[in-house]
């Protein structure tokens, strides 16, 4: 599901009327939303490097204030009382398809890629607790609305998965 041109003009539209969007590439390993790696070109040498997150499935909807909630917590991992964490920051949200075709988020890019199979699986882990500590420790402002983290598809579980050695 490539993002439409009206999209993509949208989100070149957040940093001004000249600038264009010069490549799009799907981000593999995404389930329940499209993700694409989009670079927005002003034409005078700044590149913009972002991504964009698209509810584009009909079967897996996103959860109502899904888009709200991960706007809500990249603008909180982008303020100074969480400069110990690196994390996209907020470009620009539309979760009612007002401006994309379809509930989305825009961020910018940052640097590395996927690792389904790590090699060193312990310092993989060690390396998820670690940043996982430095979100938490992230204040949360009375004034900032996030929801309670729940686990995607959870309901449905009646029993542990069959591959688990820890039932």
């Amino acid at each position: 599901h490539m993002p439409p041109q009206s999209t993509l003009d949208w989100v070149a539209g957040q940093f001004g009327r000249t600038e264009r969007v010069v490549r799009v590439r799907r981000l593999r390993n995404a389930f329940a939303a499209a993700m694409h790696a989009i670079d927005v070109d002003d034409g005078a040498g700044t590149r913009h490097e972002l991504v964009m997150r698209r509810w584009v499935r009909a079967d897996t909807p996103p959860d109502p204030g899904a888009v709200e909630n991960e706007s809500s917590a990249l603008t909180l991992l982008g303020s100074s009382a969480a400069a110990a964490v690196v994390a996209p920051a907020l470009v620009v949200a539309d979760a009612g398809a007002v401006s994309a075709d379809v509930p989305a988020v825009v961020m910018t890019r940052l640097v590395g890629r996927d690792t389904l199979a790590p090699i060193d699986l312990d310092g993989y882990l060690d390396g998820l607790v670690d940043t996982l500590h430095a979100i938490h420790a992230v204040p949360v402002p009375a004034e900032v609305e996030l929801e309670m983290y729940r686990p995607w598809g959870l309901e449905r579980l009646t029993e542990p998965p069959p591959w688990t050695h820890h039932r």
